[in-house]
């Protein structure tokens, strides 16, 4: 029997902005239990690190930069979030070792490579072992 690459397929239209990261979250959601506001403020850190790898080469440069006070800054006030709020997530984040001193676990960067963006098309595959 020739194996097939997937059972479902289902399509969703989606800018690459923190929309795109938000989504991805939801998604993945069985990996990391991060509530609506938390994923909300990762999102922009995807987002951030997604736009940062770009320009910036250097991993720990790119670290610093999202570890950044102009970073949280910007985070906060696009997530409409206190200081105390914001610390008390990235607490959460290191909590659960989703981000560490500005680095994101790469389990939850999504591969968006040239090829991602020319074609328009990120796929996600998930692979249920049913027993």
């Amino acid at each position: 029997m020739p194996r097939r690459i997937a059972d479902n397929v289902i399509p969703i239209s989606t800018p690459l902005d923190v929309t795109f990261f938000r989504a991805w979250l939801d998604f993945t959601v069985p990996l990391h239990t991060l509530t609506n506001k938390e994923r909300l403020v990762m999102a922009y850190y995807l987002k951030e690190h997604y736009e940062l790898n770009k320009v910036v080469s250097d991993d720990a440069i790119l670290e610093q930069v999202l570890a950044s006070i102009s970073t949280k800054q910007k985070i906060m006030s696009a997530c409409d979030l206190k200081a105390s709020n914001l610390q008390v997530v990235l607490h959460k984040f290191k909590k659960l070792n989703l981000m560490v001193e500005g680095k994101i676990n790469p389990k939850l960067i999504p591969a968006i490579t040239p090829e991602v963006e020319e074609n328009g098309e990120f796929r996600l595959m998930i692979r249920f072992a049913l027993k």
